[in-house]
């Protein structure tokens, strides 16, 4: 359930000239770059299938089932940046097919990670369809099981879109957050069906609400983490991912319903060693002011459960679709 408020900001009507700030931040560090791959596949796409970019560190424990799962959806072209990892991840996906893998060795940063992902793309094709997502993230849509993502892209580019909007949905396990012992293997299926708020502003269509608004604060301020992404688009010499949550020049942004359900499982078994590493390194956002919340806010309440009256099972995006989260996609 989607609470619509008025428009913030200048919303669409006051697009800039020229590319703000962070814009040129990111083409400059681009312009700094000098990335070649370090392993690429012996096979070609499939035809219509998006090139899936996501960049990543020690994430070997979640690859299978990410890769497997955006197999099934009909992505054979995988390009993945490891930057550092020490788990075997970079290993693992040497051995991988149709996998085109990046070794980053620079320090992460928001600027940097959005030049890897657009120097990646212009290195490729950059006129193609891409997805791109983090290794916590899988995409659905209505109908995923009986079309693949070559339809999805054929049906975007029919309504004359380029940008696909996607919300992510943020799963949690049943009963306290954190489990004792560190093979905690309970599902994530959980999902919040209301409590949510939509904007328009400057850069995009905002979506908030979610777990993390409702249970998590530091020093008394509540999270409210932006939920909306453009992981699916066409890409362009004219256009740049600038953002995790946006593109630019923001003007396709405004034009896609909220099509894509991006399932996202944060609360592993592994979230508080991610918790430490995140506030230790101060790499995200805020000096990682969210993670920075997480710890404060499982330190007051250890035995914290994200369950609510609003809770729902997710057994599949028709369950998204019924809560107003995704938008129902006419095939015919």
């Amino acid at each position: 359930m989607i609470r619509a408020v008025p428009a913030a900001g200048r919303g669409m009507a006051g697009q800039p000239a020229d590319p703000p700030p962070y814009v040129q931040r990111i083409l400059a560090y681009m312009e700094s770059l000098d990335l070649e791959p370090v392993s690429t596949p012996g096979r070609a796409p499939a035809d219509g299938a998006p090139t899936l970019v996501c960049v990543l560190r020690d994430e070997l424990d979640r690859l299978p089932a990410f890769v497997e799962h955006h197999q099934s959806l009909g992505v054979r072209d995988f390009v993945f940046m490891d930057n550092g990892s020490e788990d075997g991840t970079r290993e693992w996906l040497t051995r991988q097919p149709g996998v085109t893998l990046y070794q980053v060795d620079q320090p992460f940063g928001e600027t940097a990670k959005q030049a890897w992902i657009n120097h990646a793309i212009r290195q490729r094709d950059p006129g193609g369809w891409y997805l791109v997502l983090d290794a916590d993230e899988r995409v659905v849509f209505d109908g995923n099981t009986r079309h693949d993502l070559a339809a999805l892209t054929t049906t975007m580019e029919g309504l004359g879109l380029t940008r696909v909007r996607g919300m992510l949905v943020d799963l949690y396990p049943p009963g306290p957050l954190v489990a004792p012992g560190a093979d905690d293997d309970r599902p994530h299926a959980l999902f919040d069906a209301t409590g949510y708020t939509e904007t328009t502003v400057r850069r995009m269509v905002s979506r908030t609400g979610g777990p993390r608004r409702r249970a998590f604060s530091l020093e008394g301020e509540a999270l409210a983490p932006e939920l909306t992404k453009y992981p699916l688009f066409r890409a362009s010499r004219d256009s740049l991912m600038a953002n995790p949550h946006h593109l630019f020049p923001y003007e396709a942004n405004f034009e896609s319903p909220c099509y894509l359900g991006i399932l996202h499982e944060k609360f592993r078994y592994d979230f508080q060693p991610r918790i430490r590493r995140a506030v230790d390194e101060g790499q995200y956002w805020r000096g990682s002011l969210e993670y920075r919340a997480y710890a404060a806010t499982l330190e007051r309440e250890p035995g914290l459960s994200l369950e609510y009256e609003g809770s729902r099972a997710y057994r599949g995006p028709d369950d998204l679709v019924k809560a107003g989260l995704v938008e129902s996609l006419n095939w015919g």
